[in-house]
């Protein structure tokens, strides 16, 4: 299930949406970032600002970023 969820995962991402659960977002700032579209380069974010665990991060590697995501999502759950 961990590699199909990690697969829709970045498809999503991929295609310009945000994902959020409890406070925690996983994003490609080219979608949503003018100056970052602007670079061609794709960078994601994972922020959360759930209460049982902050923080803002910053990857060049959406598998980077989305294993982040899903270790913040057990933390939060």
């Amino acid at each position: 299930m961990d590699d199909l969820e990690k697969t829709n995962l970045k498809a999503v991402v991929s295609d310009g949406y945000i994902v959020m659960y409890k406070q925690v977002s996983l994003c490609d700032l080219k979608d949503h970032v003018d100056f970052v579209a602007r670079t061609g380069k794709r960078m994601y974010q994972v922020h959360s600002d759930n209460s049982k665990m902050k923080c803002s991060d910053v990857y060049y590697n959406i598998d980077d970023a989305v294993d982040r995501f899903l270790e913040i999502k057990r933390v939060v759950r």
